[in-house]
């Protein structure tokens, strides 16, 4: 797919683990400036749940200001 969108929002890891409490993920992304190449952001979260899909949702809540979800 294509757009004119300059920033562009990479996940550049994801680690999963477990324990006796739940799923653990650790998230990784970076804000690009896509035309430029530059890294504009970096940020690491981290986020527990029943199930991984519920770990990285709960990682990435804890990226995004609540203001913004709305």
């Amino acid at each position: 797919a294509y757009s004119d969108a300059r920033h562009v929002l990479l996940p550049s890891s994801l680690m999963f683990s477990r324990d006796s409490t739940g799923i653990s993920a650790e998230v990784a992304a970076e804000l690009v400036d896509a035309r430029l190449g530059n890294v504009l952001w970096r940020t690491y979260a981290t986020g527990k749940g029943r199930s991984p899909d519920a770990a990285v949702r709960a990682a990435i809540a804890t990226m995004v200001p609540p203001e913004m979800t709305q």
